[in-house]
């Protein structure tokens, strides 16, 4: 997308994985898209909207709702931005106008906000990965993803399950290791903030909700937690500047905003 101005308030959000059978967590997800108040300007979903998306023509009846649902948002006159991500990177033009959604490449460099801030899904850094690296870059390519929406549905689905069970064993084997392979990598968070000339990145993927501060380069890294059991995260920015909440679902399917997180400072 590159160097764009958004209206604020900006909602962040990332790695919702709808479509799991986790009906908490849809609860969460429709509970918070109706509690966005009026005066919102965007919602960016930074990706992994769904766990696995095969192509916007084996929509289901699930995810076809939840696009409505998306676009009731976007009737109020709230924009909605959408970034693919590792899980969804199928998904289309398509089911973007049916959810009201404006479909954009990352990054998303945000103009009018101090400190300069670039949004992106975040698997990008996760270079130690180099397997899914490779995968990422093949992928990608439009050659490789018209080969792949052609084939049929039913076959889609099978290898769209094969990639899930891969990736879940993949993170649960004894000789991963998670806390590197599959964590944003230093050298490719700086070589990116340089790139960009920013000085505060938020991005998802990694599940490891946190705030890194570099004051010695006056850096900041905000990273989005997943959304999973009824539980989420969400970033705010506005004009008097970023805070970012834990999100929970209360005793009647509402949803409940933590307090800013973590404390400042901390």
């Amino acid at each position: 997308m590159g160097t764009t101005a958004l209206k604020t308030p900006i909602y962040v959000i990332s790695d919702m994985h709808l479509g799991s059978g986790d009906t908490a967590t849809h609860h969460l997800f429709s509970s918070f898209l109706t509690s966005l108040p009026a005066s919102a300007g965007t919602l960016v979903i930074l990706g992994d909207l769904f766990d696995v998306w095969v192509g916007d023509d084996a929509a289901t009846h699930t995810e076809l709702s939840i696009a409505s649902e998306i676009n009731q948002v976007a009737s109020r006159g709230i924009e909605v931005i959408f970034v693919r991500g590792n899980r969804d990177f199928l998904l289309g033009q398509d089911f973007c106008d049916r959810a009201g959604m404006r479909l954009v490449d990352e990054p998303i460099i945000l103009s009018t906000i101090t400190p300069a801030t670039a949004l992106i899904h975040g698997d990008i850094l996760c270079t130690d990965d180099m397997a899914y690296q490779r995968f990422r870059e093949k992928s990608r390519s439009s050659a490789w993803q018209r080969k792949v929406l052609r084939l049929p549905i039913w076959l889609r689905r099978r290898l769209g399950q094969w990639a899930r069970w891969r990736s879940q064993y993949h993170q649960r084997s004894p000789a991963h290791d998670k806390k590197t392979i599959t964590d944003a990598n230093p050298d490719a968070v700086t070589r990116l903030m340089r790139q960009h000339n920013i000085s505060r990145l938020i991005h998802g993927h990694t599940h490891r909700q946190n705030i890194h501060r570099e004051p010695q380069y006056q850096n900041e890294r905000w990273v989005l937690g997943d959304w999973h059991e009824g539980r989420g995260s969400v970033i705010v920015i506005t004009d008097d500047g970023t805070t970012m909440h834990r999100l929970s679902l209360d005793d009647t399917l509402g949803v409940n905003w933590s307090a800013p997180w973590p404390l400042p400072g901390h």
